[in-house]
């Protein structure tokens, strides 16, 4: 069997996805553990722009036949891939508010602005926000096709000095005005903090690129993915148990994840010759995306069912609830595709 994915690459996909959802299990009450989970959306945005750059390593050089048409096709078929997930996680979020709130013609209204993923930006429309995660989706639209553009049109300029540039202006702009890196406020400050993780993902391209062209010997590769998973663990342990949400740190904390996903990336070997274990590691890695456009709707809907339940036993439901409906609806897409 071919192996063309970097397997630990997709096991820590689904583990970033389950801290996020204990990160957002606040909605159930007093959360002691994963305060600091939210590093784990700046570790997903930097893998899209590693893999987004590494889609483009063809256009190193540059090529005028990139346009801004083709970075728009590239986004929308990266996206496309996310919209059943994501527009079922809206609609049970309007679900919530509905069992909640009951229903009122603003709910209805503000439906197209959360289909289209608007509620993500920083609009200043007083809307519901039905599934606020999808933040992650509207960064993506609006900012990796001038990523790309600039990527492709300016290569030497990009890979050299705007990928780092830009996103340490950025985050000194965020600790600043904001006093942190992790923003979550509709307001310029998350803009930037979007722009800068995309961005800062394909510079580790461009790193491990480097790393790959010096022809490092076994021993350094082995280091290197072994020194990857221990910081991915302690990242892991971090964003589970720091009781403080890191944001005093979050800086360091930022170059921490920075640092863990560019060594889990400098080596793409799988050196467990299973095909079983493969098999379960793709499928877990391709579940992880399903489950973070799920995860906070299914936890609000739990809370609103089930709320004199104590804290843990609601997030083991929330935690069961989220990951059958999202394998359940992986499922009916995939057959859906086929046909």
């Amino acid at each position: 069997m071919e192996r063309r994915k970097n397997q630990s690459v997709e096991l820590c996909r689904i583990i970033g996805a389950l801290i996020i959802l204990g990160h957002h299990s606040y909605l159930l009450g007093r959360r002691e553990l994963f305060v600091s989970g939210w590093i784990f959306v700046e570790f997903f945005f930097m893998i899209t722009g590693f893999y987004t750059a590494k889609h483009f390593e063809k256009t190193a050089h540059g090529d005028l036949s990139i346009s801004a048409s083709t970075a728009m096709g590239y986004v929308y078929q990266k996206v496309r891939r996310l919209v059943p997930f994501a527009w079922a996680g809206i609609l049970l979020g309007l679900l919530a508010n509905l069992i909640k709130n009951g229903l009122s013609p603003r709910d209805l209204l503000a439906l197209p602005y959360n289909m289209l993923f608007l509620a993500g930006s920083t609009l200043p429309i007083d809307l519901p926000n039905y599934d606020s995660p999808l933040w992650f989706v509207t960064m993506i639209i609006l900012f990796l096709p001038p990523v790309i553009i600039l990527m492709t049109k300016l290569p030497r300029a990009y890979r050299h000095l705007l990928c780092w540039l830009i996103p340490a202006l950025f985050i000194i702009y965020n600790v600043i005005v904001i006093g942190r890196v992790a923003v979550w406020e509709s307001c310029p400050s998350r803009l930037m903090r979007g722009a800068a993780d995309l961005m800062l993902g394909t510079g580790i391209f461009y790193l491990t690129r480097l790393f790959c062209h010096a022809r490092p010997r076994t021993i350094a590769l082995h280091a290197t993915k072994a020194l990857g998973i221990v910081l991915f663990g302690v990242l892991s342990w971090l964003a589970i148990c720091s009781p403080t949400g890191m944001l005093d740190h979050s800086v360091g904390f930022l170059c921490l994840a920075f640092l863990a996903t560019l060594l889990l990336l400098a080596n793409d070997q799988n050196y467990l010759n299973n095909d079983a274990l493969y098999r379960v590691s793709m499928h877990l890695g391709t579940l992880s995306m399903p489950l973070f456009c799920l995860h906070h709707p299914v936890e609000r809907l739990v809370q609103l069912a089930v709320p004199s339940l104590c804290y843990n036993t609601k997030l083991l439901l929330a935690t069961a609830a989220s990951l059958a409906l999202s394998e359940g609806l992986m499922a009916l897409w995939s057959r859906r595709q086929k046909h």
